[in-house]
């Protein structure tokens, strides 16, 4: 068989989540004592992961021992191998407390909003959980009250503008909008 081999680690927020050789084996060719020396296996030369953030698909040589032949499995030398290296983003979650914008207010109407701030708890790519960390404001609460009249108070679900990939749950999922002229 043909064993990949990968050195490093994905950078934070990524892992390898799958390993594939191509071809998988091989026939090995040579002097009987350098073949029982080599063993059921040959490996790649190594592939550096640590900076890898998606898949990778990379042709390495095959690390062979000096007159060991390699065969595919049509019988025709080969010098190297592909590995298929899949690199998955890490998913993780982020609890964040944010405050709750009313947009849409007219001129004439003052509209207060209970409660003022909202958590959430966020599920998505650890990397942009991280930004989002040192970034809070690239989530955002929004209330629209432009059809709410002077006077009224209404239970408003509340629109969540998150980075793609993010998915928030509100608590409460509702707020309490007044209006007063």
């Amino acid at each position: 068989g043909v064993r990949a081999v990968i050195t490093g680690t994905p950078p934070a927020g990524y892992w390898v989540s799958g390993l594939n050789v191509v071809p998988a084996s091989v026939t090995l060719r040579g002097n009987q004592d350098l073949l029982d020396q080599t063993g059921n296996f040959i490996r790649t030369l190594p592939v550096d992961v640590s900076q890898a953030t998606g898949d990778l698909n990379v042709e390495v040589p095959l690390d062979l021992p000096q007159d060991v032949q390699a065969l595919d499995q049509n019988g025709n030398p080969i010098q190297t191998a592909t590995i298929l290296a899949q690199i998955d983003v890490r998913q993780g979650d982020l609890a964040l407390t944010q405050p709750v914008e009313l947009i849409g207010q007219s001129n004439n109407v003052t509209a207060t909003v209970e409660p003022p701030e909202v958590d959430l708890l966020l599920q998505g790519p650890v990397p942009t959980l991280n930004q989002i960390r040192a970034d809070p404001g690239l989530v955002r609460v929004v209330v629209n009250i432009a059809d709410l009249n002077p006077d009224q108070e209404a239970d408003l679900v509340p629109t969540i503008i998150a980075p793609d990939g993010v998915h928030a749950q509100l608590i409460p999922p509702s707020v309490l909008v007044e209006t007063s002229q």
